[in-house]
């Protein structure tokens, strides 16, 4: 029988500052040059070594929670222990706080908000927000469903629905939501009524066909309020100097040019290759090219005096289908030298002043004089 000589490890201390943060470095030391350098999977193994290494204090709150789990779940148990109380009701209220806005803002700001006293709606953080927001905070009886049976009712249809889509092997968030869309288009049996009808005043539309229901006359009266708004805003528009309204006599199997949408220095504002109109709705153009086709408002379009020719859509294809690679084009600039051709002297460029000649002359002092070299 051969003997492994395991080496040596510091034991976990208890006792510092920072308890949680060192627990979680030094279990991850320990899987990866223990468990992963001798290749360690028993989960008994790995638990008996983790209890050697650690030393009397850790084995002492082990025995005190009675875990008798494999080793996953008690570093799992032993995160929970080392890491702060406080934490934990600290992270429960920030998570819980940006769904309570969600829901104010869809439905509204309610006057009374009930809950079990439960974590975190116990904490002093919950109370402030609910003061802050004007809410009362009405407390029923804890492990008590009698006290909140509506909601512990619908609970067990939500579990029921969730347990039939896993049954089924289907997503359960997606069955749920179509759960929920049967639910509030059903009427209710107390009320007689489905709950969309009474929170949001309107009929909400199933997947069972039904009778067209006649318009509510508030509804007729926000459509004509509504309309009547929008022509305001048209006629406004209308009216602005720099806003000319002019319908385009573009037809179809007319010659175009389009905008290009890059420009840069060397471009033109149109593409120089016209299109042909192949379809016109309104203000709305499909112009067609070789095997393109772009659809566009028909301020993007220009009548073009001449229809593409024959050479340039034979051109336009050839580019299309082979476009060149980067090297192809290196190439092509760059032509191999010819060993036998006679390399050509390039003639001298003269040289040219950026500025007239002035006339030069002999000075008047010096007319009596010969000045000849």
């Amino acid at each position: 029988m051969a003997f492994v000589q395991l080496p040596r490890y510091p034991p976990f201390d208890t006792r510092s500052d920072g308890i949680a943060v060192r627990w979680t470095k030094w279990v991850s030391r320990l899987k990866n040059n223990l468990f992963v350098a001798y290749d360690i999977t028993n989960e008994a193994r790995k638990k008996a070594l983790l209890l050697t290494y650690a030393g009397p204090d850790l084995n002492d709150i082990v025995e005190a929670l009675g875990d008798e789990s494999p080793f996953d779940k008690l570093v799992s148990d032993l995160n929970e222990h080392f890491n702060p109380k406080v934490n934990k009701e600290i992270q429960r209220y920030q998570a819980v706080i940006p769904r309570f806005d969600k829901i104010f803002a869809e439905f509204g700001i309610p006057d009374e908000l009930k809950t079990d006293n439960g974590p975190p709606f116990n904490g002093i953080d919950f109370k402030t927000y609910l003061e802050h927001m004007g809410i009362k905070h009405r407390k029923i009886t804890p492990c008590w469903p009698q006290a909140n049976a509506e909601t512990e009712r619908f609970m067990r249809t939500i579990k029921k629905t969730i347990k039939a889509a896993q049954v089924e092997h289907k997503n359960w968030k997606q069955e749920m939501f179509k759960f929920l869309l049967v639910y509030r288009t059903t009427k209710h049996s107390s009320t007689g009524l489905a709950p969309p009808n009474v929170l949001f005043n309107r009929v909400v539309k199933n997947k069972l066909p039904a009778a067209p229901i006649q318009t509510d006359p508030i509804n007729t009266c926000i459509r004509c309020n509504d309309a009547a708004a929008k022509a305001k805003m048209k006629h406004y528009a209308d009216c602005k100097s720099y806003i000319i309204i002019k319908r385009s006599d573009i037809q179809i199997g007319e010659s175009v040019l389009v905008k290009q949408s890059d420009k840069t220095k060397p471009t033109t504002p149109y593409e120089p290759i016209p299109y042909v109109v192949s379809n016109k709705k309104e203000s709305m153009i499909t112009a067609k090219r070789h095997n393109k086709s772009i659809t566009r408002n028909s301020s993007f379009f220009k009548k073009s005096p001449r229809p593409p020719t024959f050479e340039e859509e034979e051109r336009e294809m050839a580019e299309t289908e082979s476009d060149p690679q980067p090297e192809e084009l290196e190439s092509a600039a760059e032509p191999e030298p010819d060993s036998s051709a006679v390399p050509a002297v390039p003639a001298p460029i003269p040289h040219q002043l950026s500025r007239p000649r002035r006339t030069r002359k002999m000075p008047e002092r010096f007319k009596d004089f010969s000045m000849k070299r």
